[in-house]
């Protein structure tokens, strides 16, 4: 303890206060549910993104920072899907927009609907000499095409 200065002068000197105490799990929350990310919040509070992520630990703080997250999350997921499905607002209807279409399917059903599959192949291709000597020029042939 410090000699010379009585414990209730402690907490007006500020001393035992760190800046973690001074900042406020509901800023933290709604920070998070503006879509802030973990950098651009650090920089508000005014800490480091170590320092930040050393806050993480806490229980409290990562709960206040999901919560916070999920909110911003939820917006999206409905923003996305309105515009996939096409909405109305202020009477003005918007039709379903294919792009935002082809991105929650690819997310949503990647087994149905994404770009690359995976194809297991087993077995052995045999051929001929004269069958690979046709598929190598006739691979040769096409690239020499396209130059």
């Amino acid at each position: 303890m410090l000699v010379g200065v009585e414990k209730t002068l402690l907490p007006t000197l500020n001393i035992m206060k760190s800046k973690r105490d001074t900042i406020s799990l509901k800023e933290v929350e709604r920070l998070a549910g503006f879509g802030f990310i973990d950098k651009e919040i650090a920089y508000i509070l005014d800490v480091g993104v170590t320092t930040l992520n050393k806050y993480k630990h806490e229980p409290e703080f990562k709960s206040a920072l999901e919560r916070g997250k999920l909110v911003a999350d939820k917006k999206v997921v409905k923003s996305l899907y309105n515009k996939a499905v096409g909405f109305k607002h202020d009477k003005r209807y918007y039709p379903p927009d294919t792009t935002a279409i082809i991105f929650w399917l690819k997310n949503r059903r990647p087994d149905l609907w994404r770009d690359k599959h995976e194809v297991e192949h087993t077995g052995e291709v045999k051929l001929t000499k004269e069958e690979r000597a046709e598929t190598v020029n006739r691979i040769k042939g096409y690239y020499t095409d396209q130059n």
